[in-house]
């Protein structure tokens, strides 16, 4: 009772398409364009929350908001600028729309069905599946080209991974997970939430794509990792007796410009979330053990890989559930298993690569 208490309505869907209108303006697409987008995403935000898409119901229902939306014009200008685009404007929105929603509901055929038509019925736009097929050498995905650090010169080449440290076999569950780690690259405070099954590859597509895009990169797993470890403690110096503060993982991907990879984001601990958080919608992070601000290199990116909350083996169900403001700040991505096709694919060219017969896969 000693404090003022007021109450923040949500926006109408007018006030959103004005916001976006303003903060995006892109050719081709008008106001009316915009609001029918904010309903797709209402209705999209409905269904999620009444649990009518596949593979949610024991887990909290994913927020799609004000950021979702902000991420597809943002998303929609980029397609438009690349030279290979043929599509009209409001066929881009449509695209970006898809692909944004489609990484999140990519848990069942079935969702994504629901989903294409959904767009069609509110956007006007029949949506293709993007085109990943690919080689390394291409350098172009869907028709978005794939982009390089700023600081190429500045790399430490030890820091990135080569093709002997990373080679995937490139299915097309592969390819299209690759393109949606692509789409994190393209946007530095947006990190990738790569959420699926134990043993899908998640740590190993965002090493994969690092590699071909000439990142530096690290990983490191959460379950044993300390706050102190990623970012940083206080060190006694045995003649001086001067303490000296040691930066931690964190720290040094932000100074220096790394792709650092957090496995296992469950066991991530809540204080760590808050400071993420403050990069995330500041673009600045405060070192919590000196409370001196930390340059952040334009070049570092974010991904954290998890398991489902609850998977086959329940094995995730003691682990912390990450807070839903929290997730809507990054770019979901859901990774599925592989097929018995795909395995056979996999095991039959590392056969190949090794000079070994094939014929019993």
């Amino acid at each position: 009772s000693r404090f003022a208490m007021f109450y923040s309505p949500e926006m109408s869907r007018k006030q959103m398409a004005y916001i976006l209108s303003r903060k995006y303006p892109i050719p081709g697409i008008e106001f009316a364009d915009i609001e029918d987008l904010v309903e797709l995403n209402l209705t999209l935000e409905r269904m999620m929350q009444d649990y009518v898409f596949e593979g949610f119901e024991s887990e909290r229902p994913y927020p799609l908001k004000m950021r979702n939306l902000e991420q597809i014009m943002l998303n929609t200008a980029r397609r438009l600028g690349q030279k290979s685009n043929r599509l009209s404007a409001p066929e881009a929105m449509a695209k970006e729309a898809y692909i944004e929603y489609r990484d999140i509901l990519r848990r069942s055929a079935k969702n994504i069905d629901l989903l294409r038509s959904t767009i069609k019925t509110m956007l006007g736009v029949e949506v293709a599946d993007p085109d990943v097929s690919f080689k390394e050498t291409d350098q172009v995905m869907d028709g978005i080209a794939f982009i390089h650090p700023e600081d190429e010169a500045g790399r430490d080449m030890g820091k990135v991974p080569g093709k002997e440290d990373i080679d995937l076999v490139l299915t097309e569950s592969t390819r299209e997970i690759l393109l949606s780690i692509l789409y994190c690259f393209m946007t530095a405070r947006r990190p990738g939430l790569l959420i699926g099954p134990p043993g899908t590859g998640k740590t190993e597509d965002v090493a994969y794509m690092a590699r071909l895009l000439g990142w530096q990169y690290h990983s490191e797993n959460m379950r044993d990792t300390p706050l102190s470890t990623l970012v940083g403690t206080w060190d006694r110096d045995a003649r001086t007796g001067i303490m000296t503060f040691k930066e931690g993982i964190l720290l040094k991907a932000m100074r220096y410009g790394w792709c650092l990879a957090l496995e296992e984001g469950n066991f991530i601990e809540t204080g760590l979330l808050e400071v993420i958080s403050e990069w995330i919608d500041e673009g600045t992070f405060i070192n919590p053990k000196t409370h001196e601000e930390v340059p952040i290199h334009p070049d570092f990116r974010l991904f954290i890989t998890l398991n489902p909350q609850n998977g086959k083996t329940r094995m995730s169900m003691s682990r912390n559930v990450l807070p839903g403001p929290f997730v809507n700040r990054c770019k979901v991505i859901w990774v599925n298993e592989k097929s018995r096709a795909e395995h056979e694919e996999i095991l039959r060219t590392l056969l190949e690569r090794a000079g070994i017969e094939t014929s019993f896969v």
